[in-house]
């Protein structure tokens, strides 16, 4: 699987800060994970002195990109239920819109 990018334009000192902050250690363990990775470390080793194995560090990316299809997904389903509402609604105003009545 190939290496995805990490975010830089947040310093690692400052996702150090927020972890110390942080009240959820998972939470906690990733953005320290993530901060060692920006100051050069390989994943494995960041996430390793994280405390975390490093499948953990690389499931957080899998998560957002898994999230980020089901909201596609949802909204999708609901533009098709507004066009079928939208279309619905044509033809309850105007039941006769597409035929042509025979004379």
């Amino acid at each position: 699987m190939p290496a995805l990018a990490i975010r830089d334009d947040i310093s690692s000192a400052a996702l150090r800060r927020q972890a110390r902050r942080e009240d959820d250690g998972r939470v906690s363990a990733r953005l320290i994970a993530l901060a060692n990775a920006l100051d050069g470390m390989d994943r494995a080793s960041a996430a390793r002195l994280a405390g975390m194995a490093r499948g953990l560090a690389d499931d957080h990316a899998e998560q957002d990109r898994a999230a980020a299809a089901a909201k596609n997904w949802l909204l999708a389903q609901i533009e098709k239920q507004r066009t079928a509402a939208a279309d619905l609604a044509d033809t309850a105003e105007n039941p006769f819109a597409g035929n042509r009545l025979a004379a």
